[in-house]
């Protein structure tokens, strides 16, 4: 008679049971085993042998065998090692033991290198590019490369799909994948419940609408809960999600619940530099040092080589995530070329003059001395010069790019011809929206708002705040055309923007005043060849030149549909001599070293470039300095508008909007120290502005742990400080992994340098994006979500004043929630809020009282609310208030805010969002 003790497996089924357990893709529980009359037979892996020789005690997943010289071994379909499937027969002993007659080797477990294939469910998955990694699928740790396939024809690769595995198994039970199969969810409705990582969030009231967490898109409804008693939800935290499966793979989630608290946040970087090593890799995937920077490339990895080739000493621009270890996983490398000689320059003109043409094979090329807008450009044999949209003519518009010499002349290298003749060239910034681009290059005519935008092989299209798509929202710079067209130097996404009602976006540009509108300055300009509209709120900066009819000035202001500009701002630049005050002032691209700095805070003023070259750097002017500290004898590339130049001895001035600090004296770059992450403390956001408040995440940033005792801000705390461009920062809070600190104020835009010292070392190195306006609402329970840090204010209708709490903590939910405000007859309501980032915006109305309250809006619910006050918080360092009235006839249980502040220039940036409770 036959006994089954525990189950009873098939034998077809015993052996794919255990070839899933020699594999390590379901827990090992137990071998079965079978009674026959007073004989055991029993079939598992063997789990530990003898540390010598066969003879001696065995274990076969729990069952110790005992094995003795009598015992026969059958090694004909594979040898005995750990790991092998055998079936053991023998006798069972009273301690549960087997000695065994006789032992047979049913399956060998896989060698090294043999290939392996198998179906499970992925339970982690690294939230990398390409998602590159160790990933687990069921218990089992699979490494992913960038040469892996993975096939997500029927499903995305998230936490809780079902995978097929294809590779090689390593000695640790590993397996190195070649191929990942994402199969197809097996049905729709299912209840569902997984854990993983949250990768992006929605900015919206309880983080309402589509999450994605480690690869699956998670959408959270008003029904769905939240549990935050662990940690806050923010980027990086892991969470547990359960939800209703649906067909598209997505969750919709019933509840959340937050498992861990979120790890640092990663930085993204853009930087440019040279190719110093390559990997002997096809497609050079693997690590690349560039600059002294190690980076990262994968498959998933974009790699434009339109520009030149791959190869050591290019120069790439790098956009990529800078990890804890300093490594920058490469997102997108951009191949420049080789690195421009110092005295490069790039300019648009008119060709005024040529010389004799000379017959050169197949077609003449005027060789010698041309004259192009206001320069003398030297031609060769050697200048490259396209003529695939025109012929080189006299009135033709050409595009120069070469080496400028002492005397303001230019060996030209490349000239192209840009098909248009007797045009004018202007410097111009616009804002609007994308209407249409012309493919996956991006090289070609774009349309944006109204305007037909050329984009070239050296346009800079910074994508940091979003991708160039239809509809984005960009700031584009560059020299426009009679025509209206603009040739473009750079294209930016814009995180928000917005203009007031009856404008179509806002614009910068040069140029000589044509016409005043008569004794008083308020009416119609016109500048160059636009109508300006000047109004009794426009500010007039005449501290460099009177406003008078040939004056050149810079115009800021709101482009109207009709081609009209309605002026915010107008700066007076130097007067230029009669007979040169309509010349068309191109946008120029130079590069050269730093001869000469002004002794001002932030080098503010007047560079002297190469000996000969004046450039004018202003607090908006943004300067990406992480690479190299600001100093004489550095490199930089600076991009501007050519301004009127009536001095002899200077070769040519430039109005400075970007500058790029490329090497230093020493061709010294970014030095490779462990990496420091710098955030905005309010919102975890990159970008943060002068005066902020900073959260910095690292590795052994300190060897203890202290907190500021008072103000003013020590700069050094717990043996640590913090160099901001080498200006000491205050400090509010040290330790091994966290530093929060306050950005020096007057710091200027663009990438500044942070240093982390400890005991007088360099401990960290990282960069720090600074923008003239950061903007960032402290929140109760500090997730930047929710309800905010502040008061409410109610002014009685007798003048009596008294604070209520905007929050409360909820100890039976575990979390603060918002103190319902009540509204009485007669009563004015105010909101006393705190943040960051928001006191550099632009003061236009002359009313210190205010601070800089014209410059924020801010929206309760969907009604307007009045800015009473806006600026430094007194008595705390960085600390930001907002004095808000509430808006009659407002109500609700979850009432949302929006704060959003123009900086002057056009940009109009929106805090995170709060709610409050309104009766």
């Amino acid at each position: 008679m036959m006994e089954v003790s525990k189950s009873f497996i098939n034998r077809f089924g015993a052996f794919i049971a255990m070839a899933l357990l020699v594999f390590g893709m379901i827990p090992v529980v137990s071998a079965y085993d079978i009674q026959v009359d007073n004989k055991f037979s029993i079939t598992g892996p063997i789990t530990k042998l003898p540390d010598q020789g066969l003879i001696g005690e065995w274990t076969i997943v729990r069952t110790t065998i005992k094995v003795t010289a009598t015992t026969k071994i059958d090694e004909t379909k594979g040898k005995v090692s750990l790991g092998a499937l055998v079936e053991v027969k023998g006798t069972k002993q009273n301690d549960g033991s087997l000695v065994a007659e006789s032992i047979e080797v049913k399956l060998s477990p896989p060698t090294i290198g043999a290939m392996i294939k198998f179906t499970g469910k992925l339970e982690e998955i690294p939230n990398t590019p390409g998602r590159v990694g160790d990933w687990k699928v069921s218990g089992k740790t699979i490494h992913v490369s960038a040469t892996t396939k993975i096939d997500e024809e029927k499903g995305k690769a998230s936490v809780g799909s079902m995978v097929t595995v294809e590779g090689m198994a390593q000695q640790d039970g590993s397996i190195s994948a070649l191929e990942i199969e994402v199969l197809p969810d097996t049905g729709t409705s299912l209840a569902f419940r997984f854990t993983g990582k949250v990768e992006k969030l929605p900015d919206t009231k309880g983080r309402i609408g589509d999450w994605v967490i480690s690869g699956r898109a998670v959408k959270v409804t008003e029904r769905t809960t939240i549990n935050q008693d662990k940690g806050q939800v923010m980027i990086g935290s892991v969470v547990e999600v359960e939800g209703i499966l649906q067909m598209d793979r997505s969750v919709v989630a019933s509840k959340i619940e937050v498992k861990a608290n979120t790890e640092p946040p990663s930085m993204r970087v853009q930087f440019r530099g040279n190719i110093e090593s390559l990997p002997a890799t096809t497609g050079f995937i693997g690590e690349w040092k560039i600059s002294g920077r190690k980076v990262a490339v994968s498959l998933e990895t974009k790699v434009n080589t339109e520009k030149g080739k791959v190869e050591v000493g290019a120069l790439v621009e790098v956009t990529g995530i800078l990890d804890s270890t300093g490594l920058v996983k490469a997102q997108l490398i951009v191949v420049t070329g080789n690195t421009p000689e110092p005295g490069y320059i790039k300019f648009t003109g008119v060709i005024k003059s040529l010389p004799p043409v000379i017959q050169i094979f197949p077609t003449p090329t005027p060789l010698g001395d041309w004259k192009v807008g206001e320069k003398l450009v030297h031609v060769t044999a050697d200048t490259k010069i396209d003529q695939e949209k025109g012929r080189v003519a006299i009135g033709a518009l050409v595009e120069v790019e070469g080496l400028l010499k002492a005397d303001g002349s230019v060996q030209a290298i490349r000239i192209e011809v840009k098909n248009v003749f007797n045009d004018t060239h202007n410097y111009i910034r616009f804002f609007a929206k994308i209407v249409s681009v012309p493919g996956n290059t991006l090289i070609g005519d774009w349309k944006i708002g109204d305007k037909l935008v050329h984009v070239g092989e050296r346009t800079r299209i910074r994508t940091e705040h979003g991708r160039p798509v239809p509809d984005a929202f960009v700031e584009v710079e560059g020299n426009q055309r009679s025509d209206g067209s603009v040739d473009a130097f750079s294209i930016e996404v814009e995180r928000d923007a917005k203009a007031p009602e009856g404008t179509i976006g806002f614009i910068n540009f040069y140029g000589p005043i044509k016409s005043l509108p008569g004794n008083t300055l308020i009416g119609r300009w016109t500048v160059g060849n636009k109508l300006v509209l000047v109004t009794d709120t426009t500010k007039i900066d005449k501290s460099r030149g009177d406003v008078v009819v040939n004056a050149f000035v810079e115009v800021y202001g709101y482009l109207i549909g009709d081609g009209s500009v309605r002026a915010i701002k107008i700066e007076v630049r130097p007067v230029p001599p009669t007979d040169n005050a309509n010349i068309n002032r191109s946008f120029i691209e130079l590069i050269g070293k730093i001869t000469r700095l002004p002794d001002t805070k932030n080098y503010i003023g007047q560079w002297v470039i190469d000996d000969k070259i004046f450039v004018n750097v202003r607090e908006r002017t943004v300067i990406n300095r992480g690479r190299s500290p600001i100093n004489v004898g550095a490199m930089v590339e600076i991009y501007g508008a050519e301004l009127p130049n009536d001095d002899k001895n200077v070769v040519m001035k430039i109005d400075a909007k970007f500058i790029e600090v490329e090497h230093g004296p020493l061709n010294a770059t970014f030095m490779s120290f462990a990496p420091v992450t710098s955030v905005n403390a309010g919102s975890y956001l990159e970008n943060n502005t002068g005066s902020s408040i900073i959260a910095a995440f690292g590795s052994s940033l300190a060897d203890t742990t202290a907190a500021a005792p008072s103000l003013p801000l020590p700069t050094t705390l717990g043996g640590v400080s913090v160099l901001i461009d080498g200006e000491p920062a205050g400090l509010f809070f040290v330790s091994p992994n966290q530093i929060n600190y306050q950005v020096p104020d007057g710091v200027l835009p663009g990438k500044a340098q942070v240093t982390v010292m400890k005991s007088g070392a360099v401990a960290a190195q990282g960069e720090l994006a600074i923008d003239n306006v950061a903007p960032s609402i402290f929140t109760a329970d500090s997730s930047g979500q929710g309800v905010p840090s502040g008061w409410l204010l109610r002014v009685k209708s007798s003048g009596q004043q008294s604070y209520e709490s905007l929050a409360k903590f909820d100890s039976t939910a575990g979390r603060f929630v918002a103190n319902q405000i009540k509204r009485n007859a007669g009563d004015k309501l105010f909101l006393v809020l705190y943040g960051t980032g928001i006191r550099g915006a632009s003061e236009e109305d002359g009313d210190a009282g205010n601070g800089v309250a014209e410059s924020v809006d801010v929206t309760i619910g969907t009604r307007a609310a009045k800015v009473a006050f806006a600026g430094p918080a007194p008595g705390f360092a960085g600390l930001d208030q907002l004095n808000i009235e509430i808006p009659d006839n407002v109500s609700g249980s979850t009432i949302v805010i929006t704060v959003t502040v123009s900086d002057g220039e056009g940009h109009v940036i929106r805090s995170n969002s709060i709610t409050i409770s309104l009766q």
